[in-house]
């Protein structure tokens, strides 16, 4: 049962879940972010725009806020942490992310 998050919220949830823990001491940079959001954007030899892709990444960005996925951190420049690591979890799971659940030991 997929939410109805865009594809573009779930790149950049997926950036910040991989690159960072979910604690508030650990953040993410906005401006890392979006650099890593423009090249997914670009990969597979696609062209987009720069004004398009700073415009996608503040739609995708306020959309996670709205739903409770990440938290903004009050400084300048943004930076970003998830708020709620399962419920991220779970979303990138049932789009096809590669997503570890919890702790994973080999037999």
């Amino acid at each position: 049962m997929p939410c109805s998050l865009s594809d573009n919220a779930l790149h950049i949830l997926d950036i910040v879940l991989t690159d960072y823990s979910s604690s508030s001491d650990h953040s993410c940079h906005s401006k890392k972010m979006q650099t890593y959001f423009r090249i997914r954007c670009r990969q597979g030899g696609r062209k987009v725009e720069d004004k398009k892709i700073n415009k996608y990444f503040k739609n995708g960005v306020q959309e996670l806020q709205n739903r409770g996925y990440v938290t903004e951190k009050c400084k300048n420049p943004s930076k970003y942490y998830i708020n709620n690591k399962k419920m991220a979890l779970i979303a990138l799971d049932d789009h096809g992310f590669d997503v570890a659940q919890g702790l994973m030991r080999m037999l």
